[in-house]
């Protein structure tokens, strides 16, 4: 099970972007909510994600790419952390992209 994400390019240097759980049906049918906490330039730092049917999907607009921590909150009351370098298809800085692939823990 993982955090990933997807962004679509709005206008020069601003992009939408969607952070989702990717997981087997099981996985995903275990999960209670998850919490993506962002970068602390943004005045709103926690998104919470509640639908499992749309794998808890949460949608948002930036400038760059940032660390991303989630909780996936488990229905047995069990918290997975994960973290993603949010990727909007920039030139990698270092390994950041492959060293925080969003694989919950």
């Amino acid at each position: 099970m993982k955090v990933v994400n997807t962004y679509q390019q709005l206008r020069d240097n601003w992009y939408s972007w969607t952070v989702s759980i990717r997981g087997t049906d099981y996985e995903l049918s275990q999960i209670k909510l998850v919490t993506y906490l962002l970068h602390e330039s943004f005045s709103s730092r926690r998104m919470v994600g509640t639908d499992a049917s749309n794998n808890f999907a949460r949608t948002n607009q930036g400038w760059g790419e940032f660390l991303l921590r989630a909780e996936a909150t488990m229905k047995s009351g069990e918290i997975k952390h994960a973290e993603l370098w949010l990727d909007l298809g920039f030139k990698p800085a270092g390994d950041e992209k492959q060293k925080y692939n969003g694989e919950f823990k």
